[in-house]
């Protein structure tokens, strides 16, 4: 299925049901997109070191944040959605009051979203984008 049909055509799937659960399973989504986006940290070269304040803030740094490498929480990620293809096994979702909260009022704020903006919403069902 090309990405126009699988835009055109979502799947239904309620969100947070088992089978919303299993097709996000080795995919990466927006939601998560984040921490495979937020730099990565890599030891400063001996130039770099040389730059440093020699006291004060900054005056014990031996890492410096790099655009070209990925962070801690992204590799987690990856590593999370690795082992969901390898096993077929989504991860468990954790309790979390916010998330709660969340689910509760989401409807509430696309309502006033709605209004506030003079715009129609429509739920849709999951999208993918390829395979991952």
């Amino acid at each position: 299925m090309s990405f126009l049909d699988q835009l055109l055509n979502p799947l239904e799937i309620a969100q947070g049901s088992e089978a919303w659960e299993q097709v996000r399973a080795g995919r990466f989504t927006a939601s998560e997109i984040w921490k495979i986006m937020d730099w990565g940290k890599r030891d400063m070269t001996p130039d770099e070191l040389a730059m440093r304040p020699k006291s004060g803030p900054g005056s014990r740094t031996t890492q410096i944040s790099d655009p070209s490498v990925i962070g801690k929480q992204g590799m987690t990620y990856i590593y999370q959605k690795v082992a969901e293809v390898l096993t077929g096994v989504p991860k468990q979702g954790a309790y979390a009051y916010p998330l709660v909260y969340g689910k509760e009022t989401e409807p509430l704020a696309a309502d006033y979203f709605a209004k506030a903006m003079d715009v129609e919403l429509e739920e849709v069902g999951f999208q993918c984008f390829g395979d991952h």
